[in-house]
């Protein structure tokens, strides 16, 4: 069964009439959800291995302790 364009928007507009005003108006915000323009999924892009080397440097003493006076925070 084929129903035209014309005659689904004449069914909804008649339909619509029947329903209460609450209701109504929780219909046209659906209709509103659906019809607001929503930007198309993006993926993030792909990381490139490599891509700062050199930019930043580590101190050759990174993994070292601690001395115990920088965890004393009363002086």
């Amino acid at each position: 069964m084929t129903i035209s364009g014309n005659k689904i928007t004449e069914s909804i507009i008649n339909k619509l009439q029947e329903i209460p005003l609450d209701k109504q108006k929780q219909i046209l915000e659906y209709v509103e959800a659906l019809t607001e323009e929503k930007e198309p999924l993006s993926f993030p892009k792909k990381r490139v291995f490599g891509l700062h080397q050199g930019k930043i440097w580590m101190s050759d003493n990174f993994n070292q302790p601690l001395p115990d006076n920088f965890w004393n925070f009363d002086s």
